[in-house]
């Protein structure tokens, strides 16, 4: 637990990363829907809110200034994730599932939604959805497991997940995609299923944004939380969560959330922030001595 004052050095390389993506999303909405638009004034306010709990620990350190300045990137990102649903449709026009499509049929000679057919069955799609769904609750378990323990590390995880989500969202706006489920709904068998596959669909289709695709965040995500587990030495817990941690990126294929292009991309990215996380950590100590 921490129990004593804890800042980072300066303004953190996450904070920089989610403030020009906020930044960037309110300076487009305000020249494409206008400064009366709700839109960019929502992004500039989360924008404001993880600038003033920075500047209020780098200011007046103290433990629950640093545990707000600790929660604001991911609270804002989670925010900023569903108004991106609203936002991203009235700004860009053009759909990114095409160009996906024509990836993986390039590269793979046909998508994963299609080539994995003759592997559906009903247990499948049940084991898989819970995989799916996991995700979901290993998100609030994650943060909650490493910013509440070692200060030290859970700047480190905060530079990598969120500098990952940051990255995400940006790809989300250049080339926003529904998913092969939605884009080639008329092309695909109905998908075998039992409560918990209904389930896991229902909460996919009225809970994601609706371009949330490219890159796949499920898969970013989970690299990213196993190899940290990893460069932690929390092998236990890596093996533990390998297998499930596996069938997650396998179920988004399979239940035709994603193309392989936003799964690879999605890969990529966990690795990236991985490599972020450790050489920002090696390149400066925290102040931490205290904090242990």
């Amino acid at each position: 637990m921490m129990n004593a004052p804890v800042k980072g050095r300066g303004v953190e390389w996450h904070e920089v990363a989610c403030g020009l993506f906020l930044a960037s999303l309110a300076t487009w909405g305000m020249g494409r829907l206008g400064p009366t638009d709700p839109g960019p004034w929502i992004a500039l306010a989360l924008m404001a809110i993880v600038a003033i709990s920075a500047w209020r620990d780098i200011a007046t350190p103290g433990p629950n200034h640093s545990r707000l300045r600790m929660a604001a990137v991911p609270v804002a990102l989670a925010l900023i994730y569903f108004r991106l649903g609203v936002d991203v449709p009235r700004l860009v026009t053009t759909r990114a599932d095409a160009g996906l499509l024509a990836w993986d049929r390039r590269w793979l000679g046909e998508t994963p939604a299609l080539s994995l057919v003759p592997w559906h069955s009903r247990w499948l799609t049940e084991a898989l959805s819970g995989c799916y769904m996991a995700y979901f609750a290993a998100y609030v378990g994650y943060l909650v497991t490493w910013l509440r323990g070692d200060a030290s590390v859970a700047w480190r995880f905060l530079r990598g997940f969120c500098c990952i989500q940051a990255a995400g969202f940006a790809g989300y706006c250049a080339f926003p995609a529904s998913g092969p489920a939605r884009f080639m709904s008329h092309d695909l068998p109905v998908l075998p299923m039992g409560p918990l596959g209904t389930l896991n669909d229902w909460i996919v289709r009225t809970g994601c944004n609706g371009v949330d695709v490219f890159p796949s965040l499920h898969v970013a995500t989970t690299v990213f939380w196993v190899g940290f587990d990893a460069l932690e030495n929390r092998w236990r817990r890596v093996a533990w969560l390998a297998l499930p941690a596996a069938g997650l990126c396998f179920s988004t294929l399979y239940l035709r959330y994603h193309y392989a292009a936003d799964v690879l991309a999605g890969f990529a990215l966990g690795l990236l922030g991985l490599a972020w996380a450790r050489r920002i950590n090696a390149g400066r100590p925290d102040a931490t001595a205290t904090n242990r």
